[in-house]
C-alpha cells in the first residue's frame, strides 16, 4: 500500500511511498455527463466520456487531458495532433458545448479551495477567470498525508455540480504525538455537493447529513469513444535517491480494425521513498475511487 502526499516534483504529481492503509489518500476527478458510456438506463446522447487523464467529446473528435507539464492538452482524436495547450488549467472536469470546465491551479489559496476555470473548448482561451469553491477547512482537495478527496463532476443547466467525499486520518508520526482522544476526534469522513453557476461564479458547498459515496465509473482496461479505443500504458524510471517516476502514455486505436492511431503522454506520478512509522489503528473506509486519474 502507499501512504501518499502530493508534492511538486519536475513535471509530475508526486507521491510518498509508505506502509500503512491508514494514511492512504487519493484524488479522483471523474467527469460524467448525464449519460456516460455503459450507464444503465441513461439517455442515449452523452456529451462527454471519462478517459484516462481527462475527458473526451463523445463524438470522438477531441480529447482533453492533463499533460505531463502541469497543464491541459486538447488533442485531435483522429490524428493525435495537439490542437492547443494551456497552463490555466490542470485537469479537465466537464464539457458543456463550447465550454470546457476544468480545475485551475490552486496557487496560494487554502488547501480546501478548488479553483474552477472555464475555457473555450476550441481554442483553450479563458472565458471565465478561475473562481474558487471553498470546501470545509479540514479538507485538502489536492490530498496530503492521511487525507483523501474524490469527486464526480457533472453539468446541469448552467451549473457545475461536484459530488464529493473526503477523509481525514492521522498517520505515522503525526498520530504518535497525538493523544488518543485527539486522534479519534481527528478521524473524519464527509460527503456532499458543491454547486457553481458557470456564468456568475457563485458557489456553495453542502455537506450530507448521512455519508453518501459518489457513484464513480470503474477503472477499465480500455475506453471506447465513438470509433476510437483508448487505453493507458504505464512505464517506470528509477532515478538516483530511490525516486521512481511513473510515466503514463495514452494510446488510441481504431476500435474496429485495431490499427494504432496515435500516442500521447499524460500526467504521471513520482514515488519518493519515506520511512514513516505505521499506525496502530489500520482501519480505513474503502477507497471511493481508483487512485489513478
Amino acid at each position: 500500500m502507499y501512504l501518499c502526499q502530493r508534492l511538486p516534483y519536475r513535471n509530475h504529481r508526486a507521491w510518498i511511498a509508505g506502509f500503512t492503509v491508514v494514511g492512504v489518500l487519493s484524488q479522483g476527478f471523474i467527469a460524467t455527463s448525464r449519460a456516460t458510456d455503459n450507464t444503465p438506463g441513461a439517455p442515449a446522447a452523452a456529451t462527454w466520456i471519462a478517459i484516462p487523464g481527462g475527458i473526451a467529446d463523445a463524438r470522438g473528435t477531441v480529447a482533453y487531458v492533463a499533460n505531463a507539464k502541469e497543464g491541459v492538452d486538447a488533442l485531435d482524436m483522429v490524428s493525435g495532433d495537439l490542437l492547443w495547450d494551456t497552463k490555466q488549467a490542470v485537469h479537465p472536469l466537464a464539457l458543456d458545448g463550447a465550454r470546457l470546465i476544468a480545475q485551475a491551479p490552486r496557487n496560494q489559496k487554502k488547501p480546501s479551495t478548488m479553483n474552477i476555470v472555464v475555457l473555450d473548448s476550441a481554442t483553450g482561451k479563458v472565458i471565465a477567470d478561475p473562481r474558487p469553491i471553498n470546501f470545509p477547512d479540514w479538507i485538502a482537495v489536492d490530498g496530503g498525508i492521511g487525507l483523501k478527496f474524490d469527486c464526480v463532476a457533472s453539468v446541469e443547466d448552467n451549473d457545475l455540480i461536484i459530488s464529493w467525499v473526503a477523509e481525514r486520518q492521522f498517520a505515522g508520526i503525526v498520530e504518535e504525538k497525538a493523544k488518543a482522544a485527539a486522534a479519534a476526534t481527528a478521524r473524519k469522513v464527509e460527503s456532499g455537493i458543491a454547486r457553481m453557476n458557470l456564468e456568475t461564479g457563485q458557489a456553495g458547498v453542502n455537506t450530507d447529513s448521512v455519508l453518501r459515496v459518489p457513484r464513480l465509473p470503474r477503472e477499465k482496461s480500455y475506453y471506447d469513444v465513438a470509433d476510437k479505443r483508448l487505453n493507458m500504458v504505464e512505464s517506470t524510471e528509477d532515478v538516483p535517491g530511490g525516486i521512481r517516476l511513473i510515466h503514463r502514455m495514452l494510446n488510441a486505436r481504431d476500435a474496429r480494425t485495431g490499427k494504432p492511431l496515435w500516442r500521447h503522454e499524460i500526467a504521471g506520478d513520482v514515488i519518493l521513498p519515506a520511512n514513516l512509522p505505521a499506525t496502530a489503528d489500520k482501519t480505513s473506509i474503502p477507497p471511493a475511487s481508483p487512485r489513478r486519474r
